[in-house]
């Protein structure tokens, strides 16, 4: 080998195992599916008032929640936002992040499916459910 091929491979040695020692580092700090440590919450409002439900999230897995409302009468989803996570690492988890509002007295169920859109057949990797009473003021 002449050196000009020794340097070559040497340089693309050292290329591949900074790709690998930087994946290793990144799959080890980013989750895909986050941690819930409940799976369903109660929450109880009087008309009129204002919440906001938190969940973890990490959409550069492809991963997004998305949600079904069983009784939009009684509980109004009025925002729907991603915050971003104040790591620097990139691919860190964020948090989505609804405001929910007491429209009148009843009860709503809102169940939430963390999913890939284009995996349509295959389960969710999370579920969550979000029972909302509202109670008259």
């Amino acid at each position: 080998m002449t050196a000009r091929s020794n340097l070559i491979a040497l340089t693309a040695g050292v290329v591949l195992l900074s790709f690998g020692h930087f994946g290793c580092i990144a799959a080890n700090q980013v989750e895909t599916t986050p941690e819930i440590t409940d799976r369903q919450k109660t929450i109880i409002l009087k008309a009129g008032a204002t919440t906001e439900l938190e969940l973890p999230e990490n959409p550069t897995t492809g991963y997004l929640w998305q949600y079904d409302n069983s009784a939009p009468a009684t509980c109004r989803v009025e925002d729907d936002r991603f915050i971003p996570s104040t790591s620097p690492l990139v691919g860190a988890p964020g948090t989505r992040c609804w405001k929910l509002v007491a429209v009148k007295p009843g009860r709503a169920v809102l169940s939430f499916r963390y999913v890939r859109s284009w995996e349509k057949d295959r389960e969710p990797a999370r579920r969550y459910t979000a029972v909302i009473v509202v109670k008259s003021q």
